[in-house]
């Protein structure tokens, strides 16, 4: 009887003894996948605006009088070229939002160049659709292993985890597109906690 006591006693103590690692292991795989599908979305962004920069250079290199614009675009994507999946968030970030959105092109500009407008145009809402596609998922992606994780943790767990799920319901709820990156970008520093 001493015996039976004795393993219960043990295999009680080893799981409690495991259950805080498990939890946590949880926690980090959620954090680490975060990471992972961030760096994903903001590589395929990048890639997707220096194929287009490419693309309006090209455009617009017919085009005669346009020399200060395809300046513009070329300088953009020289800053780009050390820009790279391995860069850090920030940094592709930073790259993103100096795309340049003022090209000065007028009407006038563009008498030049009569098939620069549509072209351009197709160019620029290619640009809008692939460079961001990647960011929808990404939300969607956390958001569904926030529920999921939520779901995986008792009361005690998410209760030690209070600024992770309070990052996770901010994001959900939030509507504004750059507060959203915000909350992501501070959902995926928390990586930081598990290495």
């Amino acid at each position: 009887m001493r015996a039976l006591f004795l393993i219960v006693g043990l295999v009680l103590m080893t799981s409690a003894s495991a259950y805080p690692g498990s939890y946590r292991n949880l926690i980090c795989n959620f954090l680490n996948d975060v990471a992972t599908f961030q760096r994903d979305a903001y590589s395929a962004a990048i890639h997707s605006t220096k194929s287009v920069v490419t693309e309006m250079i090209n455009d617009l290199s017919t085009c005669e009088g346009l020399q200060p614009q395809m300046r513009i675009l070329k300088d953009y994507l020289d800053r780009g070229k050390s820009i790279s999946s391995r860069s850090s968030i920030e940094d592709q970030q930073e790259f993103l939002a100096a795309f340049p959105t003022n090209f000065n092109l007028t009407s006038k500009s563009l008498e030049s160049c009569m098939h620069a407008p549509p072209m351009l145009g197709r160019t620029i809402l290619g640009f809008v659709s692939s460079a961001f596609c990647e960011f929808p998922e990404l939300e969607k992606r956390i958001i569904k292993g926030g529920n999921h994780l939520k779901e995986e943790l008792d009361e005690d767990m998410l209760a030690q985890e209070t600024q992770l799920f309070q990052l996770l319901d901010n994001f959900e709820k939030e509507t504004d597109r750059v507060k959203r990156n915000n909350l992501a970008d501070q959902i995926s520093k928390m990586e930081n906690d598990c290495l």
